[in-house]
């Protein structure tokens, strides 16, 4: 359902794809607190708050926000929940995650 999840997520991201994961976070899981990124946002300030506030940080985009994501996760002391949305998506295929 969500519940305790921050979600942090770019819809720009994989030429249409982060649009498409964003739809899907927010109809499987309805009471996260979903957080959209956008040009000018300071991708590491936001991702920190979001785990701040989190029992779990979600994110949403491509391997540089994704990467960004799991070190702060790391620091914060949270579980990372992936959700594939770039263009390659090295880091989710390295972990076992489906990409299609």
């Amino acid at each position: 359902d969500g519940k305790n999840v921050t979600a942090v997520i770019n819809p720009a991201s994989g030429s249409g794809t982060g649009a498409r994961v964003l739809d899907e976070v927010r109809e499987m899981l309805p009471q996260a607190e979903i957080v959209e990124l956008t040009e000018d946002a300071d991708v590491q300030e936001v991702l920190r708050s979001a785990a701040q506030r989190a029992d779990v940080l979600g994110v949403g985009g491509g391997d540089g926000t994704v990467a960004a994501a799991a070190a702060i996760a790391l620091e914060e002391g949270v579980p990372l929940a992936v959700f594939p949305a770039g263009t390659f998506n090295h880091f989710a295929k390295d972990i076992g995650c489906d990409t299609t």
